[in-house]
């Protein structure tokens, strides 16, 4: 499902950016692991203090751990479903 949001948002002209926030640890592993199984560079430098948008944001998101692709990142994840 992540493979295809990053696929979305390239075919809307995002080129294939997608931020988020890792909801608890397992998630935070999650994506780290898939950053390692693409050698790394998916995502930019992970951030935390960052709410999201409105209306739903929360104060509670500045705990979370906040992911956000890169364009290279995005188009090497897109790659492995390529084939």
């Amino acid at each position: 499902m992540f493979a295809f949001a990053v696929f979305l948002s390239r075919e809307q002209g995002f080129q294939g950016r997608v931020s988020l926030h890792a909801v608890d640890a397992a998630a935070v592993r999650f994506y780290r692991r898939i950053d390692e199984k693409l050698g790394g560079g998916l995502f930019q430098t992970e951030r935390q203090g960052i709410i999201g948008p409105t209306p739903h944001g929360k104060e509670a998101d500045r705990n979370r751990v906040f992911f956000e692709t890169t364009v290279l990142g995005a188009e090497k994840l897109l790659q492995v479903y390529h084939a």
